[in-house]
């Protein structure tokens, strides 16, 4: 990497700079990870982003790194940019929202998150019986929407995206043709979201966290301790 003109760093946020946590908001970002992001984003060399499902104003709250750029909403909120919706996709997408609220509610431990253009349904507190349920109840939910709304599968999770929202691979890919030619990318991920990102580049440095899964990605890492350590080396090695 050394004799690269310029270097493309993109993370995903839960489960790769901190651990998952069983509720969004329990999440903190370390000190050493904001020590060491604030490091990469002093090296002229180099771009940082975190690109995650999360809204970007919470992203700004939760990262609070000067220099790190935040694309939110699966890559499809960055700055300056908002996603945009047909009037008929913002109607499936209201649909969709209020019949899952009603069939998923009373499964225990299954909860939605609404972050606007995007909701998720978390099922990591729901015990299988229940996951399997809101599974087959949230294809009922999709089903006439099938040409406006697409699922994203995370952590534990069900992202319900507008059909022109085409997650974190197109966002990364966007991205990266504004760069310098010749630019490396390193992409860091945990989850089937990330995918659609480490899919487009295996040309590049991809990386899956977490558990060995079928993945797209060229390196492995254990956990979000063990990203922690690689990026603050590849800082250190980053001429």
């Amino acid at each position: 990497m050394d004799k690269a003109p310029y270097r493309a760093l993109f993370l995903d946020f839960d489960g790769t700079l901190v651990p998952l946590q069983q509720r969004p908001e329990d999440v903190k970002l370390s000190a050493q990870a904001k020590r060491i992001l604030a490091r990469l984003t002093h090296r002229d060399n180099v771009f940082v982003a975190v690109v995650s499902g999360r809204k970007r104003s919470d992203l700004i709250q939760l990262v609070g790194v000067k220099g790190v750029h935040l694309f939110g909403l699966q890559g499809a909120e960055r700055a300056g940019k908002k996603p945009a919706m047909t009037a008929k996709i913002r109607r499936a997408l209201v649909r969709a929202k209020r019949r899952a609220r009603s069939l998923l509610a009373s499964i225990p431990g299954i909860w939605i998150e609404d972050k606007g253009v995007i909701f998720t349904v978390h099922y990591r507190a729901a015990k299988r019986a229940g996951v399997e349920r809101a599974r087959k109840l949230l294809r009922k939910v999709l089903a006439p929407s099938i040409r406006s709304l697409h699922i994203l599968h995370g952590a534990k999770t069900w992202e319900i995206l507008p059909i022109q929202l085409r997650g974190k691979g197109a966002a990364v890919e966007a991205h990266l043709r504004e760069m310098p030619a010749g630019t490396i990318a390193v992409y860091i991920g945990d989850d089937g979201t990330d995918e659609t990102a480490l899919a487009v580049l295996r040309e590049h440095i991809s990386v899956r966290v977490g558990e060995k899964k079928d993945t797209k990605a060229n390196f492995y890492l254990r956990d979000s301790s063990e990203v922690l350590r690689f990026l603050s080396r590849l800082e250190r090695e980053i001429l």
